[in-house]
């Protein structure tokens, strides 16, 4: 009897992560190359043209998924602790080859934007493959300054629906996602994410 207990749970919870899963693809579902980046929001809004009275119809609004993870002395940080900042969220590990690539421009955009913008550098800490240990030796053996944030929980990972990596994703001062990128993202590519981020 509890054995099918246990598949009927598992079943749920595949049922539940597809859903979740679809409700956020459907929010991010905007015209993305590898790579590159989409706006985030449902592109069937973006494609309409005016309302009835002939102005512009207004955007809808994606609230980003808040997540609490684990600063470097082992403290809970949450995303929205940095709502009035524009964040740029980052998914990364120290494994990841197209992950080490675009960290020199993350680099080199927090040491010009770091003041204005939350760079929230999330590594997804599994415990096996990545630990707190090996991606703080990756950071400073790099000389990486920005604040790396451990996801030891895979709360957050969840929240996005992560299932590869990087992905980046860029938030407005209010907590509204306006862009991503999956894949390793160019230094300009970050740089367009930023201003449509101190635009809106």
């Amino acid at each position: 009897m509890r054995k099918y207990g246990k598949v009927i749970a598992g079943v749920l919870l595949l049922g539940l992560l597809l859903v979740g899963s679809g409700v956020l693809y459907q929010y991010l579902a905007g015209e993305y190359k590898a790579g590159g980046l989409a706006e985030a929001g449902p592109k069937e809004e973006k494609d309409k043209q005016t309302d009835a009275a002939g102005g512009a119809q207004e955007e809808e609004i994606v609230p980003a998924p808040d997540f609490t993870v684990e600063n470097a002395d082992g403290e809970q940080v949450k995303l929205s602790d940095f709502t009035g900042r524009p964040v740029v969220l980052n998914f990364w590990a120290s494994w990841c080859g197209p992950c080490k690539s675009e960290m020199p421009g993350f680099q080199n955009l927090y040491d010009a934007y770091g003041e204005d913008v939350a760079f929230v550098m999330v590594n997804l800490t599994d415990g096996g493959r990545e630990t707190t240990e090996s991606a703080m030796a990756f950071v400073e053996k790099q000389g990486y300054t920005f604040p790396v944030y451990f996801d030891v929980d895979q709360e957050a990972a969840a929240a996005y629906y992560v299932t590869s990596i990087p992905a980046t994703y860029f938030i407005d001062s209010e907590g509204n996602l306006v862009a991503y990128g999956l894949g390793a993202l160019q230094e300009e590519d970050v740089k367009t994410g930023l201003e449509m981020i101190f635009t809106d």
